[in-house]
């Protein structure tokens, strides 16, 4: 009874009333839209994230790098809103399965559209990839920390590392520039079409068409991509990985892997929340 007879004695008249059912739907209103914002990003964070577990070598060593002998598995989280630029590593569906029956694959893009690239040995007689990126005059041989050195390849194949069946030899001219375009015609060297065209250092080049990448695996020796897929469209990219991080077998159990992968993700959101508000 009490309580009751201060509850009336608080709200003293009808105007009393009417201010706190206003602060009231005021404060529910609010709720719902921070609910609803928060739902809105989780449906978000859902669509636009996938996370992805890494199999096969045709990434190493950036990927399921070799530590000790043993392969140490990697997982990727990729975003598909971010677009894909060069050096990017990408996941995508096989240009030549336009149904997306097949697994996807995943790479690194090396040249975008208008982009002309070439796959050839310098003066040492070490494969590299030269690129004239668009709208440059210059043709550049890129440096690439993310591949096996010449000398660690020997060191590999002298260990007897199978793929396919067969011992890989670094040597074994699978660096030379076979594109196969629109899955019909492969183009070779020594002559020039539409696509291929003899630049200023007297080699020939492939020019990316409008709208499409080319992508290597970072183990060239055994990885199939652009030189057996053909280059990918924009509709084959299924999105640009943001998020790199390496299962630690017996180190860690399960509850401190899953909390760093999570954790790993919600940093890169928030780097990029911090960057795009730096440039706004």
């Amino acid at each position: 009874m009490e309580a009751k007879k201060l509850r009336y004695e608080y709200f003293k008249d009808e105007r009393d009333m009417d201010i706190a059912r206003s602060a009231l739907k005021k404060l529910l209103t609010i709720s719902s839209i921070i609910l609803s914002i928060f739902l809105c990003l989780c449906l978000f964070l859902a669509w636009n994230f996938y996370m992805f577990g890494i199999t096969g070598s045709s990434m190493q060593p950036t990927l399921n790098q070799i530590v000790n002998g043993q392969e140490v598995k990697s997982h990727v989280y990729i975003s598909r809103l971010t677009p894909v630029q060069r050096n990017d590593i990408f996941v995508l569906w096989r240009p030549t399965d336009p149904e997306h029956k097949q697994s996807t694959i995943i790479k690194r893009c090396i040249a975008t559209s208008g982009d002309y690239v070439s796959l050839k040995k310098n003066q040492e007689g070490d494969y590299h990839v030269y690129l004239k990126k668009n709208g440059s005059n210059t043709i550049e041989m890129l440096e690439e920390d993310y591949i096996y050195s010449k000398e660690d390849w020997n060191s590999l194949a002298s260990k007897e590392i199978i793929e396919n069946g067969r011992k890989t030899e670094y040597d074994n001219g699978f660096y030379q520039l076979f594109i196969r375009d629109e899955r019909i015609e492969i183009i070779v060297n020594n002559k020039e079409s539409d696509t291929v065209k003899k630049l200023e250092d007297g080699d020939y080049y492939y020019k990316v068409p409008e709208g499409c990448y080319f992508y290597l695996g970072d183990h060239r020796g055994v990885s199939a991509d652009a030189r057996s897929f053909g280059i990918a469209k924009t509709e084959h990219i299924f999105g640009k990985v943001v998020v790199i991080y390496h299962d630690l077998g017996n180190a860690e159990n399960r509850t401190q892997f899953y909390f760093r992968r999570a954790s790993r993700l919600f940093d890169y959101i928030f780097d990029q929340i911090v960057t795009f508000f730096a440039w706004n």
